[in-house]
């Protein structure tokens, strides 16, 4: 998958340092993947959530820092859209 808006994930792990290796962890499995639908994402990263048809809230942090993404699986791309302690 392209993975769109990743700066926002650099300038939020600069802020939180403890999850930097959470935050690569995600963009390496999220780049590397190859998701056709939601079962798919959930195969793959299956505490993900989705909140409406195409937008998942992952957890990148076990009950701590989430990320919010938009998924085009047609266009093989996610769109982050906010990263948040939660």
């Amino acid at each position: 998958m392209k993975l769109l808006r990743t700066p926002m994930l650099y300038e939020y792990s600069n802020n939180h340092p403890e999850i930097v290796n959470s935050i690569k962890a995600w963009i390496f499995k999220v780049s590397k993947a190859k998701w056709k639908n939601e079962s798919d994402v959930l195969e793959s990263l299956p505490k993900t959530q989705f909140i409406h048809a195409n937008e998942a809230l992952f957890e990148i942090a076990p009950n701590q820092h989430y990320l919010s993404a938009l998924i085009n699986y047609s266009a093989k791309a996610v769109v982050v859209k906010k990263v948040a302690h939660g």
